[in-house]
This record gives structure tokens, sequence and C-alpha cells, in this order.
């Protein structure tokens, strides 16, 4: 098992990224003028449905159902409980364990408390690059997530207001590179000034045109494969032809607006 903690006791692990008030965008790091590619819920991505509990022993709408305890009563303290998930699946907990006092939800009611939210799932970051005109053009996405197996595909997720993207969609192949720990200054100058992204950034570029960053965790050479349009987004599968991996490399994990490393446990 992994946990999170800061990268390092330094100021600049703990950081918050200029320009987004210490928030992700939509959940992803964001390009000043354009808010690049984000983040929300991953795609795929669910979550289990609250429990909805029956009538026991301590609720008098229990008493004379069928199957229930002595003198008429709900389940007694030694038989697991029905309880109904919203699927229709039933699924068996101990009386002792059910609660009916699910706390309440509150509104979606503006972007930050939503960004507030996407923020606390860790995420890695990718940095997603190619080369136009020679020069290499890139952003850092936190929103990448694997997809398939056959076919092989990843996800990024774009904003309809990117600049940076319609460069990255022509490109022949586009490079995905898993930033390392120690590589937070890498992240914030991609998705800072496009201008000054690569400056003091060590890359390698493909022969056919992806851009990758050195001292990655991970890197992918990929193609598009399909985008799907998604709110305010594009989610953007991408079709991996070849990998990298160094797994004795510790990942950049983001969560709560902070770099984090792991920590075993």
């Amino acid at each position: 098992m992994f946990t999170s903690r800061p990268a390092d006791a330094t100021p600049t692990a703990q950081e918050r990224l200029p320009g987004t008030s210490g928030l992700l965008v939509d959940g992803n790091f964001a390009e000043p003028a354009e808010n690049a590619a984000v983040n929300g819920v991953r795609p795929g991505g669910s979550c289990d449905p609250p429990r909805v509990t029956v009538p026991t022993a301590s609720t008098p709408e229990g008493a004379g159902r069928s199957g229930s305890g002595p003198d008429g009563l709900g389940s007694p303290p030694d038989r697991p409980a029905q309880h109904i998930l919203s699927d229709g699946q039933a699924a068996s907990f101990h009386a002792s364990h059910t609660r009916m006092d699910f706390p309440l939800f509150d509104p979606v009611v503006d972007e930050t408390q939503l960004r507030r939210a996407f923020s606390s799932f860790p995420s890695g970051v990718a940095a997603v690059c190619t080369r136009v005109d020679d020069l290499p053009v890139g952003v850092a996405a936190s929103s990448f997530t694997t997809v398939s197996v056959e076919p092989p595909l990843v996800s990024v997720n774009m904003r309809h207001e990117s600049t940076t993207w319609p460069l990255l969609r022509a490109g022949r192949r586009l490079g995905l590179s898993v930033l390392a720990l120690g590589q937070e200054d890498i992240c914030r100058r991609l998705a800072g000034d496009a201008a000054h992204r690569f400056d003091g950034t060590d890359w390698m570029g493909h022969a056919d045109g992806g851009v990758f960053i050195e001292g990655a965790t991970m890197w992918l050479d990929c193609s598009l494969h399909a985008e799907i349009p998604a709110g305010d987004h594009d989610v953007v599968l991408l079709r991996i032809h070849g990998i990298r991996v160094s797994p004795e490399t510790e990942p950049l994990v983001f969560h709560g607006s902070r770099f984090r490393r792991l920590a075993t446990i």
C-alpha cells in the first residue's frame, strides 16, 4: 500500500501553482491564458452508491415482518441484515454496522467548489509534448489515465479554449512523459507561459516527432486515436506505439494543491 506526503520540506516542494490560487483548474494544471489540459472525474470513474438500510429490531417499522426475530421484531443482532443497493443488488451487512445518519451532500454551486473537490483525488502528472517547426510544444496534464489494453489506449483531457492542443493535435506523434519526483519545477514551467515551458528542461526528440522529458518515470510514444466531447473539455484518447519505463524512479504526485511523494506503509 502507498500513501502520500509532501515531496520534501523545502518551500518549493510545497508551493502552489502560480495563477491557480492553489487549486486545480477542473482537476488539472492550467495554462494561464487558456486553461489547457484539465481533469475532472476520470473517464469510466464511479463512486459506490450510498447504502440503503432496512428496518431492524431498533425501528418500529421492523415489527411483524416476515423473517423477523422473536416477538415480531426485526433481525436479531447476530443475523446479517439485508440491504438493497441502488443497482438492485442485495448485500448482507451486520445490523450493528448500519447507519441511519448518512451525511447530506452539499449542492454544486460554483467552479471553485468543484475544483477543490477534484483536487482531493491524488494523481500523477504527465507532460504531453510534440515538435512544431523543430521546437518543443507541450502541456502538463494531471488528467492522464489508462483506458485499454487491446487496443493499447490512454487518455488526457483538453479544455476547449486551449491554444496549445491544436498544435499538439497536428503532430504525427505525441510524447507522453509521466513526471518523476524532483521534477516539480518542470511541471510548473509546463503549466506556465508557453514561450518558456522548456527553459532549463532536458528533453529528447523522437524521429516521428514526439518529445519526451528526460528523467521521467515512464514514456509513451502515442498518436491521436479519438476525441470525445465532454462538457467544456474533450477526452483525448491516445494510442500507444512504444513504451519505456523506469520502475525504480519515484513518480511525482499532485494532491490537495500540493506536490507530494509516495511512502511505503
